[in-house]
């Protein structure tokens, strides 16, 4: 390796220690504006929030890197030299840029115990207004601790740098092995960026690992975050598009919608404090279970919970992806058209949240699934949500590992099963299946021939069965299993086996099963018609805890003879509104309306689809608000 090559190398790692240092001392002063909030902190979990911010540190830095590695190349084609004064100008503004982030970071966590986020930066433009609540101590200090970053900043670009000479190769040859190299380093800044070559580009989960929410929004590197907020909120704080009524007439339709004769519970269990795993199968739509009018010979073993469970079989899922599902599931928020909420951090920590409730009175909570936990933000949502214990592809070997997505379906479930025979009870337990996704990899022989889309899901989903299968007779004979509510649900539904047009209600029409021990015999092998949706299972399970559901508001308990039956499911492009099994649904863009009847005559009228518009407009003022 010439000495010229080592040279631009030198430069490049210097490049990375340069902002890495300067993201370091911006995290420091985070934690010591804040040290009497980290308190009763271990010093060692303070220290972990450095070493946990590293990759958004990294991935933040190789944006930094990019228009310096640009100016660089740009100067080898040139013979008077121009790089040092432009990066030395580019340097001081982005320190300039970064230590306001920093306290303006500071500032907003003060006030509003979150991130700095586009939504802040909206309050500057009434500057004027806010001078007249302005605290002058804490400008001041502000102004001070500004001058303080900057100075260290300085110091240290002239320590990685005063010496450096970015000037122009001698000679064309040396040119061209100059600009060769720079190029060269492209992309590892784009393996920078994303995070590596994991298959989900990194997000705000990498930085996540305390229960303790401050040091995750210590370990968060601030320019990231705030940048990829600015980013969504292009999108996400336009004007509400789904308005179609006035605020009093939104109140009195979704009133009418919740509102009972009577807030009571049909009860189904034999106590209220039973152990809880709730299983999430991945794309297990109804078209693959026979008991739901599904192809026979899919879920052999599904169908023979069923006989054994209550089975719900009118249920609709929100949305179309795992993350929507989670959500819907775990705090009963609806799903939203355009975004998703749980990728935006600050607006997760007005949700209610089924784990951190049963935390609070004495549930050990955990999450097992064989994929990326970073993928969508999950990570950062479950942490948010009061899971204690999250296993994740990491925690499996690479033989257990599928081509695509992560650990096979039957090693979760054996895991999981594992960890619950030495789990302190009371568990609350979620196990998220993975196999029956795209592209249906599954390591056993197909159970349906052919390699049509249809054939190779349905397989996939038969696989999952069998695991499942295996799960429940492995635990069968455990001291836990007699004393355990098990909850058999789908993340969301999906277009094959039968090929479902985007909008039919079928796409979304998935399983929601209650089974075992604890449930009274009565009710085992029962099913129930009610209409509902992944919303209710929420106030449905804690009507059973004898614990309130109020700050679930969009959650129906579909054990309360009294409620109104109706449900809302959406995708990008629409939304459909069920009443019965009939359903409408409308495109966003030009407006036209569906009916999808069961029958001869649809039962929807016009004036009961203005319900569901109501609920989507009255969901998205308050996604806006959040």
């Amino acid at each position: 390796m010439s000495a010229d090559i080592k040279k631009i190398l030198l430069q490049f790692i210097k490049f990375y220690l340069f902002w890495l240092l300067i993201f370091f001392i911006n995290r420091g002063t985070f934690i010591i504006f804040f040290h009497q909030k980290f308190a009763d902190v271990p010093l060692i979990e303070v220290m972990l929030s450095f070493w946990n911010g590293l990759r958004l540190d990294f991935s933040a830095s190789s944006y930094l890197i990019v228009i310096p590695l640009l100016i660089l190349i740009t100067q080898q084609l040139f013979r008077f030299s121009f790089a040092g004064k432009l990066l030395t100008i580019y340097s001081t503004i982005i320190l300039a840029w970064l230590a306001f982030l920093c306290l303006f970071d500071i500032g907003i966590y003060r006030d509003w115990a979150t991130k700095a986020n586009a939504r802040a930066f909206a309050y500057l433009k009434q500057m004027s207004d806010a001078i007249e609540f302005t605290d002058w101590t804490f400008i001041i200090l502000s102004g001070l601790i500004f001058l303080a970053l900057m100075v260290a900043g300085w110091k240290l670009y002239k320590y990685f740098f005063q010496n450096e000479r970015f000037t122009s190769a001698e000679n064309l040859t040396k040119k061209i092995t100059a600009i060769s190299v720079y190029l060269l380093l492209l992309p590892v800044l784009f393996l920078g960026v994303r995070g590596g070559w994991q298959l989900i580009p990194i997000n705000e989960s990498s930085s996540y690992f305390s229960r303790h929410q401050i040091l995750n929004d210590a370990a968060v590197n601030t320019f990231w975050y705030t940048s990829k907020n600015f980013l969504q909120y292009g999108k996400s704080s336009e004007e509400n598009r789904y308005h179609y009524f006035s605020s009093l007439d939104v109140e009195q339709k979704i009133n009418s919608l919740y509102n009972t004769q009577n807030d009571s519970t049909i009860s189904v269990l034999t106590n209220n404090r039973p152990n809880i795993v709730w299983i999430i199968l991945e794309s297990f739509t109804a078209d693959v279970i026979q008991s739901l009018g599904g192809d026979t010979g899919v879920t052999p073993n599904m169908d023979t919970i069923i006989q054994h469970g209550l089975l719900f079989n009118n249920i609709y899922s929100q949305g179309f992806r795992t993350d929507q599902g989670l959500v819907s599931y775990l705090s009963a928020f609806p799903t939203q058209p355009d975004f998703t909420i749980i990728t935006q951090t600050e607006k997760l920590q007005h949700l209610s949240f089924i784990p951190k409730i049963l935390d609070s009175i004495g549930y050990h909570t955990s999450f097992y699934y064989g994929g990326e936990s970073g993928f969508a933000n999950m990570k950062t949502y479950l942490i948010d949500a009061g899971i204690e214990k999250i296993v994740d592809k990491s925690s499996f070997t690479l033989s257990q590992m599928s081509a695509k997505w992560g650990a096979h379906d039957q090693y979760v479930f054996e895991k999981q099963a594992a960890e619950m025979n030495i789990e302190q009870q009371p568990f609350f337990s979620i196990v998220l299946s993975l196999s029956s996704h795209e592209p249906f990899f599954i390591p056993i022989p197909s159970k349906f021939p052919g390699k049509s889309e249809p054939a190779l899901f349905k397989s996939a989903c038969y696989y999952t069965d069998q695991c499942l299968g295996n799960y429940f007779r492995s635990i069968k004979n455990t001291e836990w299993y007699k004393n355990t509510l098990f909850i058999l649900v789908a993340d969301h539904g999906h277009r094959l086996p039968r090929n479902r047009e985007l909008d039919e209600p079928g796409r979304f029409h998935i399983p929601f099963i209650l089974f075992g021990d604890v449930l009274k015999p009565e009710y085992q092998g029962k099913q129930l018609r009610m209409l509902g949706m992944q919303l209710d299972i929420a106030a449905t399970l804690l009507s059973q805890l004898q614990i309130a559901s109020s700050n679930f508001e969009w959650s129906n308990n579909l054990l309360n003879p009294y409620r109104n039956d109706f449900a809302y499911y959406c995708y990008d492009s629409g939304f459909g509104w069920m009443r019965d099994k009939d359903a409408i649904t409308m495109r966003f863009d030009n407006k036209s309306i569906t009916y999808h009847p069961v029958g001869n005559n649809n039962s929807i009228s016009v004036s009961e689809f203005n319900n569901g518009k109501a609920f989507l407009q009255k969901l998205m003022e308050e996604f806006s608000n959040y």
